[in-house]
């Protein structure tokens, strides 16, 4: 439905454009820049889909084990195995629309295992959180996302750079035009490293 709104649109002003005394070059800029556009809008449009935590690959959380077997792990695996299981509450929670609740998940999984490796990520589903929140909450999301981006190796790099840029932009017009100029220019730095 949105698409066949898109390309109405795009038709629509190549009608008009070929009624009009333009030249064939500053049709094709002004085409061009149209269709920019609403590929940014598109890909926004389709961002809440990618937006889902997803459990960490690997040894998902354990089944209820007994005192023996329990004993055998290490303190080092007990840990990586409750921070997973952590992470995996807070996907949940997420996933099934709870957003305070997972705020309150993901905040306790990094509070307690800050360096895991786990621990960028939990950084960029909070800040996804913040965002999805009744009422968003923009520069608790912006810091989520700028520690997650701290990490090269992150692995919804480039949907936290997106979503770092989409905050600063809402920022902007949420503090009014005072602040806009510089929240703007960071929206564009951080949107440009996608583009």
């Amino acid at each position: 439905m949105f698409r066949e709104k898109v390309q109405n649109i795009m038709a629509h002003s190549f009608r008009s454009t070929q009624k009009s005394n333009i030249t064939k070059s500053e049709m094709s800029s002004s085409r061009n820049r149209k269709r920019a556009v609403i590929l940014s809008l598109m890909a926004l449009v389709s961002l809440p889909a990618s937006l889902e935590a997803q459990p960490p690959k690997g040894k998902g959380p354990a089944a209820p084990q007994n005192s023996k077997s329990n004993s055998k792990l290490s303190e080092k695996e007990k840990r990586a195995e409750r921070a997973r299981e952590l992470y995996a509450d807070a996907a949940n929670a997420q996933n099934n629309g709870a957003f305070e609740l997972a705020v309150e998940q993901w905040s306790k999984m990094i509070k307690e295992f800050p360096d895991d490796s786990l621990a960028p990520s939990a950084h960029h589903f909070l800040g996804i959180c913040h965002l999805q929140k009744e009422k968003p909450e923009f520069d608790l999301a912006i810091n989520e996302f700028k520690v997650a981006l701290q990490d090269p190796q992150l692995k919804q790099r480039e949907e936290s750079l997106v979503n770092l840029g989409w905050s600063l932009y809402q920022k902007s017009y949420q503090d009014g035009v005072d602040k806009q100029s510089g929240a703007l220019k960071e929206a564009s730095k951080g949107l440009a490293l996608v583009i």
